[in-house]
């Protein structure tokens, strides 16, 4: 039921959930995954050559802030108490991935300055929550055609050159 050729194989690329990667999925992201799949698979059963992809929102301020918010978190669990500011993140997950720090790399970052551990407090924490979000949308039935980072973006000169064209 409901299958045609209507689409004519006309290519669509379907881009859906997409929550920053500064946190866990919540019940709004379980909506628009739903929503997302199910358009996808409708449109590829009306013909339509469809690609999904979740857009990897990695650059800017808020993965600063989750970098720090990390880092903060790892410092506290090793007994370094500095306060922790009211704009990090303040969920329970920053402490679970700093603990994952510290079971990998002990104390190996506790007596460097910011800017010599933030790309790696940034990018560890980045992967550890974009692989729950992963585990989260497989065990909700949603795979994607591809994921793409928008970091990918800067680091190919794409945003330059988007910009000088404009």
């Amino acid at each position: 039921f409901g299958s045609s050729n209507m689409g004519k194989g006309k290519k669509v690329l379907l881009e859906f959930v997409s929550a920053n990667p500064t946190g866990p999925l919540h019940i709004g992201h379980g909506r628009g995954a739903a929503v997302g799949d199910m358009l996808g698979r409708l449109l590829k059963r009306a013909g339509y050559d469809v690609s999904t992809e979740y857009y990897i929102n990695d650059v800017g301020n808020q993965m600063n802030t989750l970098g720090r918010s990390t880092w903060t978190r790892y410092k506290e669990l090793l007994g370094i108490e500095e306060g922790f500011p009211s704009d990090y993140y303040q969920g329970e997950y920053i402490k679970d991935i700093a603990q994952e720090v510290i079971k990998k790399h002990n104390k190996e970052f506790l007596n460097k300055q910011e800017d010599q551990v933030l790309p790696f407090f940034r990018k560890f924490s980045l992967n550890s929550i974009l692989n729950g979000i992963r585990k989260d949308l497989e065990s909700f039935g949603v795979e994607f055609d591809q994921w793409y980072s928008e970091q990918s973006l800067y680091d190919d000169k794409l945003v330059e050159a988007a910009i000088a064209w404009l």
